[in-house]
């Protein structure tokens, strides 16, 4: 209803509950002003590329900062841990880092001697949650070969996919300057915490090392490391300024935290009603304005298509219901041939008539391409697909003897 001005709309949102809650997870905890804002603004800061990013990965920061919020407190109330489960039940069906959620309740286990008996019903409840999922066991199973890789299909969205990849390799994007800086950061926070904190402190520190490892493995990862692992040294922070014999009252902190919270809603709200009024544009990654125009063609209607990986999702949006195509970001869907293949295509390490028996032997009738693509310096040069249409740059490629 909304266009891409729907997407704009939810990264929006999605960022306001995230800093609001980073703000409570790191402000309103923190004993000293100090410790809770240099957590808060440091990570607010390397982080910032991705907060308005409606991808699912960054709308899904809000998930480990509410468990945190909700599991780790010196008290979980019977309502608290009922809170925690049901938490674990939504993030399981909505995200591939639910795992998380439940090592954030082990570690509240391990560290709060209290309420020791709703800690583990807790725990043991939300495990279970993450089997109340269409997939079951085979969501897990997924997981598992996302993080390490154990079959072809894993291997190659590791080797192709810059997120997947270690952060020393992962490039500018999702492994630049400020996103180094951040693992960094938390390493050396989590280094501290281990050496000369209490012992809930060193467990706490320990989660945010190993969080930093993984972000190190998968550069995807820095984002949710960086801001848990804030969170989770926000009393190591809080010890330093102790030593340093400086700092604010903790309800001075709770009230800036309310604030912040209550200024970045309004703002969610003033940047997407502008975008609403506004209009957004796709960029020519993701088709432009031509995409719409040549996904509605009566030549590709319903037909199987090959788009560049950077516009297929969009593609498939726009010719919803019927839409389908060689390869698409859903990565998981496709089989380890399908996934080596389409990066063979994108990567121009399969081109001519190799880029050209591919499609045909996929099945694809359809081809819509921006010139230049290695598919579409292919396909103009075949006998198989004719040029039917061009527009803004992008092409239209129909199998002869279709419609």
């Amino acid at each position: 209803r909304l266009g891409l001005a729907g997407p704009v709309v939810l990264g929006c949102f999605a960022a306001a509950l995230t800093v609001s809650l980073l703000a409570h997870a790191t402000l309103a905890r923190a004993r000293h002003l100090g410790a809770g804002a240099l957590a808060c603004v440091v990570t607010i800061s390397l982080v910032r590329e991705c907060l308005f990013q409606p991808r699912p990965a960054y709308v899904c920061l809000a998930l480990p900062l509410a468990m945190v919020l909700l599991a780790l407190v010196p008290r979980l109330s019977i309502a608290r841990a009922a809170a925690c489960v049901v938490l674990e039940l939504a993030w399981a069906n909505l995200h591939g880092s639910f795992p998380l959620g439940v090592v954030i309740l082990a570690l509240g286990v391990a560290s709060y001697p209290g309420d020791r008996a709703n800690r583990i019903a807790a725990l043991a409840l939300a495990a279970l949650a993450t089997l109340a999922t269409p997939y079951h066991f085979a969501l897990i199973d997924l997981v598992d070969r996302y993080v390490r890789g154990g079959d072809l299909a894993a291997a190659a969205i590791h080797e192709h996919i810059a997120e997947f990849q270690p952060l020393w390799a992962a490039g500018p994007v999702f492994g630049g300057t400020p996103r180094v800086a951040a693992v960094v950061l938390v390493a050396i926070g989590a280094a501290f915490g281990i050496a000369r904190g209490s012992r809930a402190e060193r467990l706490a520190a320990a989660l945010a090392a190993a969080l930093a490892a993984l972000a190190v493995l998968h550069a995807r990862h820095v984002p949710q490391a960086t801001a848990i692992g804030a969170v989770l040294l926000v009393p190591v922070l809080d010890r330093l300024l102790d030593a340093a014999r400086l700092g604010v009252a903790r309800a001075d902190a709770a009230t800036v935290a309310r604030r912040i919270a209550i200024t970045t809603v309004v703002l969610a709200s003033v940047a997407s009603s502008i975008a609403c009024v506004r209009g957004v544009h796709a960029d020519d990654a993701l088709g432009g304005d031509a995409l719409p125009s040549l996904a509605h063609d009566p030549r590709a209607s319903g037909r199987a298509a090959y788009v560049p990986f950077d516009a297929a999702g969009r593609y498939l949006w726009l010719a919803r219901p019927s839409g389908h195509v060689f390869f698409d970001p859903r990565n998981d869907c496709y089989r380890a041939e399908t996934a080596t293949r389409a990066f063979e295509l994108e990567e121009g390490e399969c081109v001519g008539a190799c880029a050209t028996r591919a499609l045909l032997d996929a099945g694809v009738e359809v081809a819509i391409v921006p010139e230049g693509h290695p598919v579409e310096r292919a396909l103009a040069a075949s006998a198989e697909f004719a040029d039917t249409r061009e527009a803004d740059g992008w092409h239209l490629f129909v199998r002869r003897g279709g419609r």
